[in-house]
């Protein structure tokens, strides 16, 4: 398993010729360095890390037993 910092993207993002698309999850070097910290302070991109893959472990299990 990679150590590599990745982020979910909450919406589209167009970075010089590329799109990333809403709930796409990227590795850290997609979006640019100096965009990283306002990106996460308004919402747009959420850190995966152990919080992260427990919430959406806790949603899945929960979607199962509806």
């Amino acid at each position: 398993m990679s150590n590599k910092m990745m982020y979910e993207l909450q919406q589209d993002l167009h970075i010089k010729d590329k799109v990333l698309k809403a709930g796409d999850i990227v590795e850290a070097k997609a979006i640019p360095k100096v965009s990283l910290s306002w990106l996460l302070e308004q919402g747009i991109i959420i850190k995966v890390d152990k919080n992260y893959k427990e919430k959406k472990l806790q949603e899945l299990k929960k979607q199962e037993e509806e």
